[in-house]
């Protein structure tokens, strides 16, 4: 297993308002992308971006959806604890503001 990497400001913001609300369970692209859209008026493009940038990071796990192999199934690698995570998301909530 490899050592996960430092994420930019801008796509760890992303990765701590997604930790909190989807926790280790499990999306699609059409969920994130609505989510990232609601939250940060993210593309489809930025989403995939987004995701890109958490895999080559090692901060996102991908599995092929077994119903279609042309689509994936994303869950976060949970890098803070709960009292951390939520205590960051107070400081990017307080950014967007």
């Amino acid at each position: 297993m490899c050592m996960a990497k430092m994420l930019a400001k801008w796509l760890n913001r992303r990765y701590l308002v997604m930790a909190k609300h989807y926790g280790t369970k499990k999306f699609g692209f059409d969920e994130v992308s609505k989510f990232l859209k609601r939250n940060f008026n993210d593309s489809d493009q930025i989403v995939s971006l987004v995701l890109s940038e958490f895999k080559k990071a090692g901060w996102i796990n991908i599995e092929i959806d077994p119903e279609d192999s042309r689509k994936r199934i994303y869950s976060l690698v949970m890098m803070y604890n709960d009292v951390a995570l939520n205590e960051l998301v107070v400081e990017v909530d307080e950014e967007k503001k």
